[in-house]
């Protein structure tokens, strides 16, 4: 195990339970993002962080916010004897009130651990990982190994004590796939800190300057890692579509991933590699956003998209998939403009109403904006992380 902490945290001297945050990796992606966010405001209970895998990117953000970091960097994503034998190694270390496992080999792990050692867990599920949106775009052998996670899934369920879904289409999923009793998940979305895209002054010209664009120019925003699920390919598409018809924004993809190449080549075949501009991961999403004339995501599934509350919350107004999660997070048609994630044609005439149509542009950012502070604020989505913790803990002791 080399989960030895390299730089010691102080704790804060209090008498809060501990709550054992359990991840695959500290990389930058959406469940992580989350888990810093969130653990940062704890206030009940106290937090600590353990990844599984190599990939601490976020480590130092943790320990900035005083919070214990533990690395076990097993190597291998099907070791989970090492995973096991290291996450022990932990727990009996911290002596946490709680587990709380992300993505299935954290959940995995938590699961076998508490039993063992006889710590309730909590688990949660940020995606629909098993439904068809996700096998339509796996081949046969990737098919047949999430089958196979699935059933370790179903067979292992039973050793949580609790199971958190970040929307209710997650939940609705997992109840179906896994054969949960819809009455034992609970659902507390995603939350965002509304002071992180504020303006802050800065104009959108000025933020497209530090881009390298012109000042003047129009631009389309999308982010996500470059994976089939997330629809880039489409948004592309529907941008060339765009400029087909003589308006000529420019599109800037935050996120990297094994579609990067093929995404380079469709944009030169469409005719618009210029105007394309693949950013990589990337941690001023509220810059890009401020840069962003409207904000597209064609996803074929999601758990409930951070990127999507981000330009909620930011005020550029959204043109995304209409699929149940997305739908969860506008609400109604007043806060964005919804359209089937392959329907190219419709995307690109709603980014275009949108470019077109300033008045009407801000009229659905504002009301997507008041939407997003009233439901989504970190705040408010780390008071029921910190009230579902202690509820569990205290109903556990009892």
């Amino acid at each position: 195990m080399n989960g030895v902490e390299r730089q010691p945290v102080a704790e804060p001297r209090t008498s809060a339970p501990r709550v054992l945050f359990v991840l695959d990796t500290l990389a930058t992606g959406g469940a992580e993002v989350s888990t810093l966010e969130i653990a940062r405001r704890l206030r009940r209970t106290r937090p600590v962080i353990c990844h599984l895998h190599p990939g601490n990117r976020l480590a130092g953000d943790f320990r900035r916010a005083g919070i214990r970091v533990y690395s076990l960097d097993v190597e291998s994503r099907t070791d989970f004897w090492s995973m096991y034998r290291g996450l022990a190694g932990v727990v009996k270390e911290v002596s946490p009130a709680l587990l709380h496992g992300t993505l299935f080999n954290s959940r995995l792990s938590c699961r076998l651990v508490g039993r063992t050692l006889r710590v309730p867990v909590l688990e949660s599920f940020v995606n629909d990982d098993y439904g068809a949106a996700r096998m339509g775009v796996l081949n046969r052998s990737q098919r047949l190994k999430v089958r196979a996670v699935r059933s370790i899934d179903t067979l292992t369920q039973g050793l949580a004590t609790a199971v958190l879904a970040n929307s209710g289409s997650v939940k609705a999923a997992i109840s179906r796939d896994l054969r949960l009793a819809s009455q034992r998940v609970h659902v507390i979305p995603r939350g965002r800190d509304p002071a992180a895209f504020e303006s802050n002054g800065r104009s959108a010209a000025e933020a497209r300057r530090a881009l390298g664009l012109p000042d003047d120019g129009q631009a389309i925003l999308s982010v996500g890692r470059l994976v089939p699920d997330k629809g880039h390919a489409n948004v592309v598409r529907a941008v060339a579509g765009l400029h087909r018809q003589g308006v000529t924004p420019h599109l800037l993809i935050a996120g990297d991933g094994p579609l990067r190449s093929s995404i380079e080549r469709l944009s030169q075949e469409l005719g618009i590699s210029s105007y394309v501009h693949l950013l990589g991961d990337r941690a001023d999403v509220p810059t890009l956003l401020r840069a962003a004339d409207a904000f597209c995501l064609l996803s074929v599934r999601e758990g409930m998209p951070g990127a999507i509350l981000e330009a909620m919350m930011s005020g550029t107004p959204v043109v995304a998939s209409d699929i149940p999660s997305v739908r969860e997070c506008l609400e109604h048609a007043g806060t964005g403009l919804l359209v089937a994630p392959e329907d190219v044609g419709k995307a690109t005439d709603s980014l275009r109403d949108i470019l077109a149509d300033p008045r009407r542009a801000r009229a659905l950012s504002a009301e997507a904006r008041r939407r997003a502070h009233r439901d989504f604020s970190i705040d408010k989505i780390a008071r029921q992380h910190d009230e579902l913790y202690s509820e569990i803990i205290n109903q556990t002791r009892a």
